[in-house]
């Protein structure tokens, strides 16, 4: 099965407000979009990065620069095509831009080998059995979800100085969390909430004041009583692990649900 053709697209998304930080402005999300043909029918499309600069330059640089080098080599000589890519790098004046390039490419790349395979990329790469690479994933999920939960938590509950930042940015910036639509359900007076999450006020009074409501509501420990559930889920797919960072996944699970007093 050899390459035939590769195509790339440059996409940005415009956001409704800035969501960057105290250095840099986030205006739009960006991916580039990397579709890979074979001359046997299978098709890759893949989605990287964020890339909010110079993703027509990496659009570019595949189509001119990858795509002659890729055409007619077969897929599985993976070795190969990676260094008549790698090459490329020891000349380029920009070459953080063609690395990145190349990782578009190489992800297409993989993302066939498991198509024509039948097996999904995390296998390939970690030479692990379906059933466990499932088990990591699933527990990838839940853990993720306790960490974001503990931190909406923490958002809510934590002392300044210990979280290294305001309490209440979610608040702030909108955002309806677990805790606070725990909090809206929770037969309280929602509008000092409503008011903040939607921008009707910004002043720091009301801010604290829909803070200490949702401290008040049952919605903090509603939000903990679901996060251990969801890491008991985590922790049932370690007995589908078997390697020797699953002691280290198990502390995660210890840790995490750790609460603040």
């Amino acid at each position: 099965m050899r390459l035939h053709s590769v195509e790339a697209i440059a996409v940005d998304i415009p956001l409704t407000r800035n969501f960057g930080g105290s250095t840099y402005a986030v205006l739009k999300r960006s991916t580039v979009v990397t579709r890979l043909r074979t001359d046997e029918g299978p098709v890759s499309e893949v989605y990287n990065g964020d890339n909010r600069e110079h993703g027509p330059e990496i659009v570019r640089l595949i189509h001119e620069e990858l795509a002659p080098r890729l055409r007619g080599q077969d897929l599985f000589d993976g070795e190969r095509i990676w260094e008549r890519l790698f090459a490329l790098s020891h000349s380029s004046r920009d070459r953080k831009t063609l690395m990145e390039a190349i990782a578009c490419v190489d992800c297409a790349i993989w993302d066939l080998v498991g198509k024509a395979r039948g097996q999904s990329v995390c296998a390939l790469l970690g030479g692990r059995p379906e059933a466990e690479v499932l088990a990591f994933r699933q527990f990838g999920h839940y853990i993720g979800l306790v960490f974001q939960v503990v931190d909406d938590i923490l958002d809510i509950t934590a002392d300044e100085a210990k979280l290294g930042k305001a309490v209440g940015t979610d608040l702030r910036q909108g955002l309806a969390t677990l805790p606070i639509l725990y909090a809206l359900n929770d037969g309280i007076n929602p509008a000092p909430i409503v008011a903040v999450l939607e921008a009707k006020t910004d002043r720091e009074e009301d801010v604290l004041e829909a803070l200490e409501l949702v401290r008040r509501s049952s919605a903090v420990d509603q939000a903990y009583t679901y996060a251990e559930q969801v890491n008991r889920q985590a922790r049932e797919c370690l007995t589908g692990i078997h390697s020797r960072y699953r002691d280290t996944l198990e502390a995660l699970t210890e840790n995490l649900l750790v609460r603040e007093s």
